[in-house]
């Protein structure tokens, strides 16, 4: 159980004058409960008729040393069978879980400039459920029902917001967005040397709050800065993710990932049903090694073409990126690391598709950092 409270007061003057003085108050009350079988200390009745059928135990009846960032349970030491409550519970694991939550949001949100008062309440709330299919193997299924209030910005903006070049009006009238979402996911450790997952979302939103660009200068000095309303839309937020990573030994593993996230708007005044500055899909990985007191992991993904563009984008190409990093930790009492990092190693000319300057302003070019980090 929680409650945030935060109070604020902004002003912007000169060329970033784009938005009002204003003053906010936010006020949050929340709770998240977890159950599972011991919740307590305490087995509950019948949970194991929640479990599957019984298992064999491992064949050799050894376990496996634990690796660094990886845990596996203890290892089965009877050949007689067991039920996948008694596996899991050797690995530490409960067959079931259910967690619920709820928030309720209070705002005021006033523009002093202009003698404007806005109230709005959003209330949240989400449960999720999951479930071992068997000694490996999780499955889990999330429902939620969530209110995002506007923003101040969203509200009252009107003016020139050069550090995204555009021209901002905001809308005094805007609703809370309303969203209903569920999100399945499957989660597979083999207790050994492999662990993924794969999760899937679908979100309905009714009254989605964006940024709509109504037009763009195309020539001379002023080219890309485009005129923005914070309008609202009903619109389908969809996409998944799948993770997966291999141990080699207990000090190097390799990774490997992808994700994709759309956003389709049921505007009729639009011509493309897209939402604007969408990220585009990726796929990538690393291979992360641990040698005595060094870290050495050497990333990368490769950004597809993002070709679901909204009214007035264009078409951004698709690039590679490749990362480097060593980190140093130094294991004595008084503790301090230290790294040094190569970032677009391949100096790749690259565009983020997500940013408004996403036509006119790349990604940095290949660069170096280093840093020291004590803790006392």
């Amino acid at each position: 159980v929680g409650v945030d409270v935060s109070q604020g007061d902004f002003s912007a003057k000169g060329l970033e004058g784009y938005l009002p003085k204003t003053d906010q108050h936010k006020v949050g009350v929340y709770f998240i409960e977890r159950l599972t079988p011991t919740y307590y200390g305490a087995m509950l009745q019948g949970s194991d008729s929640l479990s599957s059928d019984k298992f064999a135990t491992t064949a050799n009846g050894r376990g496996h040393d634990d690796h660094a960032g990886h845990s596996h349970g203890p290892a089965t030491t009877s050949n007689a069978p067991a039920s996948l409550a008694d596996q899991l519970s050797k690995q530490g694991k409960t067959p079931w879980y259910i967690e619920f939550g709820a928030r309720q949001d209070f705002q005021s949100i006033d523009d002093v400039d202009n003698d404007i008062q806005k109230r709005h309440i959003g209330t949240s709330f989400s449960i999720e459920g999951g479930r071992y299919l068997s000694p490996t193997t999780q499955a889990s299924l999330r429902l939620s029902h969530s209110e995002r209030l506007p923003a101040s910005q969203e509200l009252f903006a009107n003016g020139a917001h050069l550090a995204t070049n555009t021209w901002e009006r905001g809308n005094p009238q805007l609703l809370k967005e309303q969203t209903n979402g569920a999100e399945l996911s499957l989660r597979y450790d083999n207790n050994d040397n492999f662990e993924g997952s794969l999760s899937a979302f679908y979100n309905q939103t009714d009254d989605y709050i964006y940024a709509k660009t109504q037009d763009i200068v195309r020539e001379g000095e002023s080219a890309g800065f485009q005129l923005v309303d914070y309008t609202q839309s009903n619109a389908k937020h969809f996409g998944g993710e799948i993770q997966v990573r291999y141990y080699l030994t207990d000090a190097i593993s390799i990774g490997s990932f992808a994700d994709i996230a759309l956003i389709e708007l049921d505007d009729a005044s639009l011509t493309r049903k897209y939402a604007p500055r969408l990220v585009a899909p990726r796929v990538g990985g690393d291979i992360t090694a641990q040698i005595g007191q060094f870290d050495l992991k050497l990333s990368g993904y490769h950004r597809f073409e993002q070709d679901r563009i909204a009214d007035f984008e264009t078409i951004t190409p698709s690039y590679n990126m490749l990362d480097a990093k060593l980190t140093y930790y130094s294991g004595s009492d008084k503790d301090y690391s230290a790294f040094v990092q190569v970032s677009n190693i391949l100096n790749e000319l690259a565009y983020n598709h997500a940013s408004y300057l996403a036509e006119h302003v790349p990604l940095a070019e290949r660069s170096i950092n280093a840093g020291v980090t004590y803790k006392f």
